[in-house]
């Protein structure tokens, strides 16, 4: 069985370092460029493989429609955080990570007055906060494969193919939904 080498783009290791610069990054690539649309596509993909995959056992259904789920750190913390603290949370950890070593995770999370007092709580905690940001910087990308007018048929199946699979790999359900949006379009 032939084992498939996937370069790592340098747009993900931009993303992963300045996620809150993910559209400015994408408006560098054009749409219409196969190399540009591949690197965002394998991006996608890497990210929900290294950050969201990992956490889909921390997803939750939605009270009202528990067809409906998403990531809810605050449910796995078992407090309130606001958006503030959630944003200066942001600041320290300013890059798509993996969970620090437990004891900086929660000298930094007690500096911003969380105590989640286990630490399996707390790394289940940072991995459900770092799949939504994740999601959140997908989902500034979906747009730029929206547009397929100078793909092949051969090109389009093969995007077509891979984002009908990241629909299959345990995303929130507005995500999923958006992908199939972008399928359906196309």
């Amino acid at each position: 069985m032939e084992s498939e080498t996937v370069q790592i783009p340098n747009l993900l290791k931009k993303v992963i370092e300045q996620p809150d610069h993910t559209t400015d990054l994408i408006q560098t690539k054009v749409a219409g460029k196969i190399s540009d649309r591949e690197e965002v596509l394998t991006t996608i993909t890497l990210l929900i493989k290294q950050f969201v995959e990992p956490a889909k056992a921390l997803l939750v259904s939605s009270a009202d429609d528990p067809e409906q789920m998403y990531y809810d750190p605050q449910a796995i913390a078992g407090i309130e955080i606001s958006g503030l603290v959630l944003g200066l949370l942001n600041k320290e950890f300013c890059h798509l990570q993996e969970p620090p070593e437990d004891e900086h995770l929660r000298q930094v999370l007690e500096d911003h007055g969380i105590e989640i007092p286990l630490a399996e709580t707390r790394m289940d905690f940072f991995r459900a906060w770092m799949a939504l940001r994740t999601c959140l910087v997908i989902r500034q990308m979906i747009p730029f494969l929206r547009e397929c007018n100078n793909l092949s048929d051969q090109e389009n199946q093969t995007e077509l193919k891979t984002l009908s699979q990241i629909t299959e790999w345990g995303l929130p359900s507005l995500d999923q939904k958006l992908i199939k949006k972008l399928i359906f379009a196309r």
